[in-house]
């Protein structure tokens, strides 16, 4: 080999170590200290709440086989967040199949979503989807009460027309405690475990993950898919079919699926259509 080649040689092995080296730096920094950081800050900040209702709550804080899905959610776990081709596969290996539940959610269904009204917030259909609107200081939660999920795929498309804040609801039990999934206007993304008590008067809520998306659609009236896939206590976040985040916790196996609309200083108008479930 000659003086040439074996100069060529080290410079092309030095520059692939700089790669390396930036890259690995730069994934640490999107997605570990990022998130972290953001997360801590979250988890400061939360605190109790009151609920006025057992679904109106005050706001003081902000298929294929399961075993193929099950190996994909595994490996993707066991590498913090995974290659991003292992959480694509994540999530198409969820959303393959025929969903179990397939809901366009224009009209009242065998699903039996809630339709309430009340001075704080509602539940309706109207404008051909599913409407959660809820005055200033409160959040509402919509569930469809003929539905009971475990392991699954939970995706909807959420346009938030007014306010800053809606998402989804997993796992829920009657009254309405459960995993809530909320995606902003800002393109923040968050998950929490809310507890209820009995009488419905008092709510405690844990973070388990604040973030943000960049697959987001920022501001308002523009329509996001959010796909949540929950096996075991593992949980994943899509937004608009790309990766936002992962989380765990096994306070609740299985329950009602639901919507929600959110508010902060401001009243909101959340708009949902095509539900679908796939049970995983």
């Amino acid at each position: 080999m000659s003086l040439n080649t074996r100069v060529a040689m080290f410079v092309l092995l030095a520059l692939l170590a700089v790669v390396l080296v930036v890259g690995s730096i730069l994934i640490y920094l999107m997605l570990i200290y990022e998130p972290a950081q953001i997360h801590a800050q979250a988890t400061a900040t939360a605190g109790a709440t009151n609920a006025t209702t057992s679904a109106v709550h005050a706001r003081s804080a902000v298929s294929p086989s399961a075993n193929a899905t099950a190996t994909v959610l595994a490996e993707a776990t066991s590498s913090i967040a995974g290659t991003q081709i292992a959480l694509e596969s994540v999530y198409n290996q969820a959303t393959g199949g025929t969903p179990a539940l397939n809901d366009s959610l224009r009209a009242q269904s065998k699903n039996n979503w809630d339709e309430v009204q009340s001075s704080q917030a509602s539940c309706s259909f109207a404008k051909g989807m599913y409407d959660s609107t809820t005055t200033s200081g409160y959040f509402r939660s919509c569930m469809a009460e003929a539905t009971n999920f475990g392991n699954l795929a939970y995706q909807v498309e959420m346009n938030v027309v007014s306010g800053h804040s809606g998402g989804l609801v997993l796992r829920a039990t009657a009254n309405t405690s459960g995993y809530y999934f909320r995606l902003s206007t800002d393109g923040t993304v968050l998950a929490e475990k809310l507890v209820i008590n009995a009488q419905g008067n008092n709510t405690t809520s844990t973070s388990l993950f604040a973030g943000r998306s960049a697959a987001a659609n920022m501001g308002n009236n523009q329509f996001n898919t959010i796909t949540v896939i929950m096996r075991g206590s593992g949980m994943y976040m899509y937004i608009n079919r790309q990766y936002a985040f992962h989380t765990s916790d096994s306070s609740y196996t299985s329950g009602l699926i639901g919507v929600f609309a959110d508010s902060d200083a401001s009243s909101s108008e959340i708009l949902f259509r095509n539900a679908q479930v796939w049970k995983l």
